[in-house]
């Protein structure tokens, strides 16, 4: 099961909290044919991104092959999915982008509204996969 957006709960001053996407999901759904850790590395470089502000580094055990590997899974703030979704320049980005600016706007409440999962899991997922969202 993956775990598509996640939210942190609202500052000491009273800010919107802040959504995020797990950027290997974000990278599936652009069909970004570079490897995802050189693609999210790439870009947080290229556009200075911020690490616990735009973006928050996860390191998780995986078993591969009958190892244990760790693996560093970025969950990458709903702003910065879109900027990502856009500069992509794709009919998949372009898609994405538009779903992000209405979570930013307020337009759609993923975690009030009981259609949004199915919604945005049927646009990233042609092999049906689960997709679940859930709290930071």
């Amino acid at each position: 099961m993956t775990t598509i957006v996640q939210k942190i709960e609202a500052d000491l001053l009273n800010v919107k909290s802040t959504l995020f996407i797990e950027a290997s999901v974000l990278h599936r759904i652009l069909r970004i044919s570079e490897p995802f850790n050189l693609w999210i590395s790439n870009r947080i470089k290229k556009w200075e991104y911020v690490e616990n502000a735009d973006y928050k580094k996860v390191t998780l055990k995986d078993r591969i092959d009958e190892k244990i590997c760790d693996k560093t899974e970025y969950y990458i703030s709903v702003l910065m999915a879109k900027e990502l979704s856009i500069t992509e320049n794709s009919e998949e980005g372009i898609e994405a982008a538009r779903i992000f600016r209405k979570i930013l706007s307020g337009l759609i409440q993923p975690f009030a509204n009981k259609d949004f999962q199915k919604d945005f899991a049927d646009m990233i997922n042609e092999n049906n996969e689960t997709v679940q969202l859930c709290p930071f």
